[in-house]
């Protein structure tokens, strides 16, 4: 795994084994993925420079390393995997960002929190097939913004039921993987 782009472009993050049990964004999504938050017209109201974001499942922490790399300011890295923490800090640690990036042992689809930070950016990668997503958002609802961007990636055969509290801006199929970017519904 490598980052794409931005000022990290090309730097190698830690290698992964079979045994991590882990399913990181590959490259090539994460590349099909920024290149729609930061071109896609149904997208621009967000900008990525500055933005802070909530990574609530975040494995290996590519999709935050890949953001920060692209201009976003700071991220929360949740996990309640403790392996997939330290392989997340491993990461942190390879391209020296330990003052953007804070670490978070968590059921985030559980635990109720307060960060203390308004969030741009929310991205849920959750483990296929458990049913994640919907639990997660309906526990974070409190924190997110009108103006926050959520990002959802899920397996084709696992579509989450997001309730009418959000609205769907863009949704783009790679394969069997599925980006669907949200928004809160106006009141």
């Amino acid at each position: 795994m490598r980052i794409i782009g931005g000022k990290f472009k090309g730097r190698k993050l830690a290698d992964i084994k079979k045994s991590d049990n882990l399913r990181p964004t590959t490259d090539s999504n994460r590349e099909n993925l920024f290149n729609l938050i930061e071109s896609s017209k149904y997208l621009d109201f967000f900008d990525l420079k500055n933005a802070n974001l909530l990574d609530c499942f975040c494995g290996t922490g590519a999709v935050s390393f890949e953001a920060i790399s692209r201009g976003a300011k700071l991220a929360y890295l949740i996990d309640k995997n403790r392996h997939n923490l330290l392989l997340a800090k491993k990461n942190c640690q390879i391209l020296g960002l330990e003052n953007q990036v804070k670490l978070k042992n968590l059921d985030i689809s559980k635990a109720k929190i307060d960060f203390g930070v308004e969030f741009d950016l929310i991205y849920l990668d959750p483990p296929y097939f458990e049913g994640l997503i919907d639990k997660t958002l309906k526990n974070l609802t409190e924190i997110i913004s009108k103006n926050s961007l959520i990002i959802l990636e899920y397996h084709q055969t696992s579509q989450p039921q997001i309730n009418d509290q959000f609205e769907c801006i863009l949704s783009k199929k790679y394969g069997e993987i599925i980006f669907d970017f949200y928004r809160l519904n106006a009141p």
